[in-house]
């Protein structure tokens, strides 16, 4: 249920752009519901959209991440027009936190025009393990509140962890720049 209050991408999104925790209460949202590398190819086409944060896995057995299909011209040409794609480097062989996953070939964060972010532990500035590729970034990776939590409605008390919390704060710190340069 991608739609509901406690859904994986209402929980990322909302550190992004979130009016009560995100780190870009200014930036517009387009939510974008369909399978990934359906909504990586039609945000990539819109010339108005300035950045696309991506915190989801390849594999739905174990987290490998090798090529998954993408359109890595169409990426590319996105990235030259002036939009930042921003991909979680993920939380290791199924989602432990400990092997890391090969995304060396990943056509999500393989290619070196996409951000790769991992997330660092804000208790002792460690950095999780299962990164497969390095991070070009990271940013805290839990203990920071997301809107979900209250069941179906949205009340700002999740609590999203790994580098599916890590990537939208960072998006969300690029957008407020952009912001913040164009005013």
């Amino acid at each position: 249920d991608t739609w509901a209050a406690e859904s994986h991408g209402i929980g990322t999104s909302s550190v992004s752009v979130g009016n009560i925790h995100g780190s870009c209460p200014q930036c517009l949202l387009v939510y974008v519901h369909g399978t990934s590398e359906e909504a990586n190819e039609w945000v990539a086409q819109q010339d108005w959209i300035d950045l696309q944060t991506n915190s989801w896995g390849a594999s739905t057995a174990y987290r490998e991440r090798l090529y998954a299909g993408s359109n890595t011209d169409l990426q590319r040409e996105a990235v030259d027009r002036g939009q930042q794609i921003f991909f979680s480097a993920g939380n290791g062989q199924a989602n432990a936190f400990v092997a890391p996953n090969t995304t060396l070939m990943s056509s999500q964060e393989g290619p070196d025009w996409i951000v790769t972010v991992g997330a660092i532990h804000p208790n002792n500035d460690s950095t999780y393990s299962g990164h497969g590729k390095p991070a070009d970034i990271a940013s805290i990776g839990s203990g920071y509140p997301s809107a979900t939590g209250g069941g179906p409605s949205v009340t700002a008390e999740g609590n999203f962890s790994g580098t599916s919390k890590s990537t939208p704060v960072i998006a969300g710190l690029f957008g407020q720049a952009l912001y913040q340069v164009r005013t």
